[in-house]
């Protein structure tokens, strides 16, 4: 159980604390803080897949709802992306 505190202990201070810090001492471009939160964001989401459809076995209506979304998102911008400049 100490392992596991110390774990998270560590994430807090890395991932919480650090960045931030590394950001406002100029250490690390705030183009790379972006894309660390995109990653966490994009972390979030898979770890709450994993545990609804990992322990329960089904599909929310919150989650079919942003499936629906993101597919619609990407195709508009896939249509977008070929139309012609001008």
């Amino acid at each position: 159980m100490q392992k596991d505190k110390s774990l998270y202990i560590t994430f807090i201070i890395v991932f919480i604390i650090l960045f931030p810090v590394a950001q406002l001492l100029g250490w690390m471009d705030m183009n790379t803080m972006t894309l660390w939160g995109r990653y966490f964001c994009f972390a979030i989401a898979a770890i709450g897949v994993d545990l609804i459809w990992g322990y329960t076995g089904i599909m929310t209506m919150c989650h079919t709802f942003f499936f629906c979304l993101g597919a619609y998102a990407m195709g508009m911008f896939m249509t977008l992306t070929n139309l012609p400049t001008g």
